[in-house]
């Protein structure tokens, strides 16, 4: 079986793949969560096409793994509004200060 070539990408077209700015990706890459680039010369670097197809994968992921989560809080939420009635803030009465002159 042939294994799957990888190509590379230059930041420009990791940009438009990923919709972030390069001042963010490289934030990312120094946060650890974006995939580092790969030297080709000296002052040239290019990326992974298959590290930032994963990327964009694990973000899809995360993406639908929010969801899910927010869906139990708000259905939790939801629950426990119905279990206790809600019981409406008494006012304190206040008084007041009358002016005399």
């Amino acid at each position: 079986m042939r294994a799957m070539s990888d190509s590379l990408i230059t930041l420009p077209t990791v940009c438009e793949r990923v919709a972030l700015s390069g001042s963010e990706i490289y934030r990312r890459i120094r946060e650890g969560v974006f995939p580092a680039p790969v030297p080709i010369g000296k002052t040239r670097v290019a990326w992974s096409v298959n590290e930032i197809d994963a990327y964009v994968e694990r973000c899809k992921h995360n993406r639908e793994m929010g969801q899910k989560e927010r869906r139990e809080s708000a259905l939790r939420a939801n629950a426990a509004s119905q279990q206790v009635p809600h019981k409406p803030r008494q006012r304190k009465a206040t008084t007041k200060a009358t002016a005399r002159g």
